[in-house]
Order: structure tokens, then sequence, then C-alpha cells
């Protein structure tokens, strides 16, 4: 797990749940904002350098204290580095430096 700064919303950090196999063609899970503001992107990219950046929210943002089922295409990775840019203040903060999405159910992002 890593921990990060983020604009006066103290430390937040990521909690992974495992328990739900991914498909083939792409990789699904619940997404949570468990922050103080509202997500307006989020992006995943391969570590590996396999694939490219894919933003999920697809100019939906997420709200406060609500979740979504995301689908991340498998280019034949797990590990992903995480983006995320917050209506408040619009800075694109790396949220995860390495994750790995191969059978994830649920993700939290959350304030502490």
């Amino acid at each position: 797990m890593r921990i990060f700064k983020l604009f006066g919303l103290g430390l937040a950090a990521f909690t992974v749940m495992t328990g739900t196999p991914y498909s083939a063609d792409s990789h699904r899970f619940v997404f949570v904002n468990d922050t103080k503001a509202a997500l307006i992107r989020l992006t995943f990219r391969s570590i590996d350098g396999k694939g490219g950046k894919t933003e999920v929210l697809n100019k939906h943002g997420l709200g406060i204290g609500k979740s979504r089922v995301i689908s991340v295409p498998n280019d034949g990775t797990c590990k992903y580095g995480v983006l995320g840019e917050f209506e408040q203040d619009g800075g694109y903060y790396d949220l995860m430096d390495k994750v790995d999405l191969c059978g994830v159910g649920r993700y939290t992002l959350r304030d502490r």
C-alpha cells in the first residue's frame, strides 16, 4: 500500500480486497471513492510498457462516498500505475505506483 499527500485532504491510501477473478479481456473491480473530494479523472497505465494509459471514468466523475465498477483493458499484464485528478484542485496525482489488478474485487481510496 502506498500513502500519498493530497492537497489538504491529509493522507489517503488504497485498500485492496481480493476474491473476484478477472476476465481475459479486462480487469473488472469495484472502485470506491472514500475521500473528501470528487474524482474527475482516474487513469491506469501498464507499468511494464506493454500498453498505454486508460482513463476509466470517461468524463463521469466519481463523487464523495460513491463507487463504480471499473473495467481496465487487459494488455497481458497485471501490474498498473494509477493516476487521479480531484475536482478541488485539478492536479494529477500518482495514487499507486504498482497495483496488481489480477484477481482483485474492490479498491477503496480513502483519507486517513
